[in-house]
């Protein structure tokens, strides 16, 4: 009896050093992974800055701006990155170039970024680039939901942390929250790699992945069952930005990105039968009507894409293959429409613009060269 006990006891502590063994490894990958691999979704220092944000320009930008020169301080999620130099935000760098404007655009855009995200990139390295205008675009799909507080990244993917002790909690622990999202952004490659071979194309999500995407986003047109506040902390975020953009001394613009099921009625109509949806439930134009609405009532200057979309690209063309992102061409749209828009401002922002150094120089020369001697 006393044997069986003892090899009880000595089992028992074996148990208890392997799980403390598991339960210490555990925490001490966690404390190596959001100290020496994972780093701040938003960055904090200006090396993070150059890594996150400027490493993304196609050509670098001096802090201080050249005299004369109107900034347009771009802010967005990845609609503001896709297609690299042919995003709508160099595009429409290029156009107003060509219309003889002499702007520059730095591009604050990060991808998977909150409005909560972007304000805070705006509010701590906004400043220094000396903006005239700030051009923030708001993508109806996914900026309603207005979380989106502290969150680390690595190799592209993003983990939301829980404030205080609580991120410590076995269920908050960062790594293995990771490690699921990157088991499932693998699995979703494979599962596109599938559609691609057998002929759906080559589109950057699967079609069942696209289509739940889809059917996410489409709960924002929701009609809502009784009468309230609409979005209000979406409110209070853009009101923030708003007032970051006037103590910038800034004007500023929103652009309203609609998402592809509002632009292609084929879509919206596959998305309601394919999960059986009653479509009198829903209203498409909902978030685009609330955007208007908070425009006209903080009287800021706002571009809706949506019409434009609509009419160029109903029957597709417009965004990439199960992507949800424009395309080349959506991007050149974009850029069109919002720089048709933008002349008002930028007549309000030339006034007071200083010549360039180069044509006050020349003007100095001329006139000693008339001077008498």
């Amino acid at each position: 009896m006393e044997a069986a006990d003892s090899r009880i006891k000595t089992a028992t502590f074996w148990m208890l050093l392997l799980a403390l063994g598991a339960v210490s490894g555990l925490y001490g990958a966690e404390f190596v992974f959001r100290n020496g691999v994972a780093v701040r979704s938003v960055p904090q220092t200006d090396r993070e800055f150059r890594e996150l944000v400027a490493a993304e320009w196609p050509r670098p930008v001096p802090a201080a701006k050249h005299p004369g020169t109107i900034r347009i301080l771009g802010l967005a999620d990845s609609f503001g990155l896709a297609s690299g130099e042919n995003n709508y935000h160099y595009r429409l760098e290029r156009l107003l170039r060509e219309r003889g404007h002499d702007v520059e655009v730095v591009n604050l855009s990060v991808a998977a970024y909150s409005l909560e995200q972007e304000l805070r990139l705006l509010r701590r390295f906004g400043p220094r680039f000396e903006p005239d205008i700030v051009l923030h675009g708001f993508f109806v799909g996914n900026d309603f939901h207005a979380g989106g507080g502290e969150s680390m990244r690595f190799r592209g993917i993003h983990v939301d942390v829980e404030p205080g002790l609580r991120s410590w909690y076995p269920q908050n622990l960062l790594l293995p929250r990771w490690y699921r999202h990157w088991r499932t952004a693998v699995g979703e490659r494979r599962h596109s790699e599938v559609d691609t071979a057998g002929g759906a194309g080559a589109g950057s999500f699967s079609e069942a992945s696209f289509l739940r995407i889809e059917r996410i986003r489409l709960s924002t047109c929701r009609r809502p069952k009784r009468e309230g506040p609409a979005w209000p902390g979406v409110v209070r975020l853009l009101d923030a930005i708003g007032a970051e953009t006037e103590r910038m001394g800034a004007l500023r613009m929103m652009v309203v990105h609609p998402d592809q099921f509002q632009v292609e009625p084929a879509l919206a109509d596959r998305v309601i039968r394919e999960y059986d949806l009653a479509a009198e439930d829903y209203d498409l134009d909902l978030p685009q009507k609330f955007l208007r609405a908070y425009a006209e009532s903080r009287r800021v200057s706002l571009v809706d894409l949506t019409p434009a979309f609509r009419r160029s690209g109903a029957e597709g063309g417009l965004y990439r293959l199960r992507d949800t992102h424009y395309n080349d061409a959506g991007n050149l749209l974009a850029a069109e429409v919002v720089a048709d828009r933008m002349e008002p401002l930028l007549q309000a922002v030339e006034p007071v613009a200083k010549p360039p150094a180069d044509a006050v120089n020349a003007g100095r020369r001329e006139g000693s060269a008339r001077r008498p001697a």
